[in-house]
């Protein structure tokens, strides 16, 4: 090929490649997961000790979210709307034969204990999921695989969000509890049924789970596990099921708090890397779990009824 035509072909390439405005939802492979763009801004991380207070959130817990830190996202990122469904890792595991061991920890009702069940796995969590649900009892390790299979799909490196990352898309530019809440004193815990899949009152009857107010939203929505992704309202960049329904793996390995972060949000991949933060609370977590600033973890090689995934690329230039 002459070097003209070279050039003309990368210039076509790189125009073709070109991702569309923020907010304007498209996907580039008939494999990959719908995206949005999100726009470079600014926000702050992690929780004041009067939210923490209020949300009686576990003192480990709380520091995890300290100290408040600023962050400037200078990059644009392409995050998927939605979770990862049964129906989509289906497809890779019926492609790449990826080995998932049986076995998966779940919420044992009425005892109230968490334990792992030999019997269940990503293909039977012990309830009922159609296709376009989340799919949950998924390791880090799968998770990344699959992103890495998407991949080999199109023109662009998938992942999973940053730490940093995750908290900017769900947040889209609130600083409150939860991006649907108030200022009142209620933040927003009245509203979380018609916004998210959580750990409701009804859920809690049925599963012989009921306790306090601290244990579940006094409130009630149409789902008493996990619930097809998108059942709920996105946030304002566009997002589904940022808080509740699965919780999500994100890259970053265990860092007990936002000391250390790269000024760019990337994720940190030193620290105790035999765990992986884990983020947005879900469908039996409790209710100061179901926070923007929240920061989980687990267990690298841990399979759980609540954790799934969603990926995201890097946003063309």
């Amino acid at each position: 090929m002459k070097p003209a035509a070279f050039a003309l072909v990368v210039w076509s390439v790189a125009a073709s490649a070109a991702d569309p405005a923020p907010g304007v939802p498209f996907r580039d492979c008939t494999d990959c997961p719908e995206l949005v763009i999100l726009a470079p801004g600014t926000i702050t991380l992690g929780s004041t000790e009067a939210e923490t207070i209020n949300e009686k959130v576990p003192a480990d817990y709380a520091a995890r979210e300290r100290p408040l830190t600023t962050l400037t996202l200078k990059y644009p990122v392409a995050v998927a709307r939605h979770e990862t469904t049964v129906g989509e890792f289906k497809a890779f595991v019926a492609d790449t034969k990826f080995p998932i061991e049986d076995g998966c920890a779940t919420w044992k009702f009425p005892e109230g204990t968490y334990a792992e069940d030999s019997k269940l796995s990503w293909q039977n969590p012990g309830f009922p999921q159609t296709d376009r649900d989340p799919v949950i009892c998924i390791p880090w390790d799968a998770a990344v695989a699959y992103a890495e299979w998407v991949s080999k799909k199109g023109w662009f490196y998938y992942r999973l969000l940053s730490d940093a990352e995750w908290e900017f898309a769900t947040r889209a530019g609130s600083t409150a509890t939860r991006p649907w809440a108030d200022t009142t004193a209620d933040r927003g815990r009245t509203k979380a049924c018609d916004q998210a899949n959580v750990y409701d009152l009804a859920a809690a009857r049925k599963l012989g789970g009921e306790k306090t107010t601290d244990d579940h939203f006094m409130c009630s929505d149409p789902f008493t596990h996990t619930a097809p992704v998108g059942s709920f309202p996105p946030n304002a960049f566009g997002l589904f099921d940022m808080l509740g329904n699965a919780s999500e793996w994100v890259a970053d390995c265990y860092n007990p708090t936002w000391e250390g972060l790269s000024p760019l949000g990337t994720a940190r991949m030193k620290g105790n890397c035999t765990q992986h933060m884990t983020r947005g609370g879900s469908w039996i977590g409790k209710p100061w779990t179901l926070r923007s600033a929240e920061r989980g973890r687990a267990y690298t090689e841990s399979r759980n009824t609540p954790l799934g995934f969603r990926i995201a690329r890097d946003g063309a230039p």
